[in-house]
């Protein structure tokens, strides 16, 4: 009978930790391999995506020395080829392409100068 617990309770030990650990997989970050380039006008900029992974609109925060800081978009994916303007008049200006994961965490893809 002490066996059959035993054996028992090992299985569920296992279990919960086994579940644990695939939660935990799941939330973790990944870093996007993106590269960006920035094109500085009058009173504005323009930041292209130039290679490497597609990245969920919506996790890419155009910031830094810009009237308004912004998301890239609400939906779909910015892959190579796609590009935003953002106002940002002055001189000397700073433009951040920020990657915003899904779980909070943020990675710098791109600080430009001008």
């Amino acid at each position: 009978m002490i066996a059959i617990t035993v054996v028992i309770s090992a299985a569920a030990g296992t279990l919960v930790l086994q579940i644990v650990g695939d939660q935990t997989a799941e939330m973790e970050e990944t870093e996007v391999d993106a590269e960006f380039t920035v094109s500085y006008n009058a009173d504005s900029v323009e930041v292209t995506h130039t290679g490497g992974d597609a990245v969920p609109a919506d996790e890419l925060l155009i910031d830094g020395d810009v009237r308004e800081s912004q998301r890239w978009g609400e939906y779909g994916e910015v892959t190579p080829g796609d590009s935003v303007t953002v106002d940002a008049a002055g001189s000397n200006r700073t433009i951040v392409v920020v990657h915003s994961g899904a779980y909070g965490g943020e990675e710098v893809l791109l600080r430009s100068e001008e």
